[in-house]
């Protein structure tokens, strides 16, 4: 797997598609690893990976959370080829949380106070932006593994138990209207 391709202007990003592939599959075919897959960000690399590389399996982070949905257009080409694919960052880096993104995170203020104002109705709603987070897109059929990461084991209890509620379709509504300023937006990682 790989996930650096897309950084840096994307200077290796032709030479990871080429050379580095064919050397991921030599290693595959040799029989010292299972699988080929990549974990990237943006949505026009997964459509050309997925559209012409042979791989097992994608990580794709933030296109499927309350925010942004692009990973719907992904899902197709990869059920077509048989593509296991892993909803990553549930929480949209944790712009869908209580506590925010961290400093390094390209959202700007105005959309990073776009994301409180959903937080804050969540809140005045009795729930939390984070678990209706959760919910929505660890319950998508289509995408049977949603990954989070969290270095606390509380957590991870609390996001299994999230999960395992329905989530509220009438505040997801309410909150998709909040979101709609910052709605399938490319962040420059």
């Amino acid at each position: 797997m790989t996930s650096t391709i897309e950084y840096q202007g994307r200077e290796h990003t032709e030479w990871a598609l080429t050379e580095g592939y064919e050397s991921v599959l030599e290693v595959k075919r040799e029989g010292r690893i299972g699988g080929v897959s990549f974990g990237i960000y943006p949505v026009d690399l997964w459509v050309r990976i997925l559209s012409s590389l042979d791989v097992d399996a994608g990580l794709v982070h933030n296109h499927y959370c309350l925010n942004d949905t692009r990973m719907t257009e992904l899902l197709p080409i990869a059920e077509a080829k048989g593509i296991g694919i892993i909803n990553g960052s549930p929480f949209a880096s944790a712009l869908l949380t209580d506590r925010g993104p961290a400093d390094w995170h390209p959202a700007s203020a105005q959309d990073r106070a776009t994301f409180k104002t959903a937080a804050d109705f969540c809140r005045k709603q009795g729930s939390s932006i984070a678990k209706l987070a959760l919910q929505f897109a660890s319950q998508n059929r289509c995408l049977p593994t949603t990954l989070f990461s969290s270095a606390n084991p509380e957590s991870v209890r609390r996001n299994v138990e999230w999960h395992q509620e329905p989530v509220d379709l009438q505040l997801v509504a309410e909150v998709l209207k909040l979101l709609r300023p910052v709605r399938d937006k490319q962040w420059d990682y």
